[in-house]
């Protein structure tokens, strides 16, 4: 496994952290894709099913940045924006903020 892909593996961790935060579980039992708006700019819509829902394949997240495609991931694998605003780093700096904001109420 390269570096981009723990990375990218670390995201979806982090992606399941904030699920988790939120009190979300069994993401699989969902009638469809669980939606999450991080903040303002992202979001991520993970799959919990054995089959593509909206376009997002199976056990994947699409992430989006200002509702344009920024991300697939799953746990094993997956690509991000490399823009200035729109990349792995600021990506990975959000759920983590978001998940310590919902967790502290």
């Amino acid at each position: 496994m390269n570096e981009q892909e723990r990375s990218l593996t670390a995201t979806f961790v982090l992606i399941a952290e904030l699920a988790a935060a939120k009190g979300v579980q069994r993401i699989s039992q969902l009638p469809g894709l669980w939606c999450c708006d991080v903040d303002e700019r992202w979001r991520v819509e993970v799959n919990g099913h054995d089959e593509d829902i909206d376009s997002v394949p199976p056990y994947h997240a699409r992430i989006t940045y200002n509702g344009w495609p920024a991300g697939l991931a799953s746990p094993y694998e997956g690509v991000t924006a490399a823009g200035e605003y729109a990349n792995k780093d600021s990506l990975k700096a959000h759920p983590r903020k978001a998940a310590s904001q919902t967790t502290a109420l």
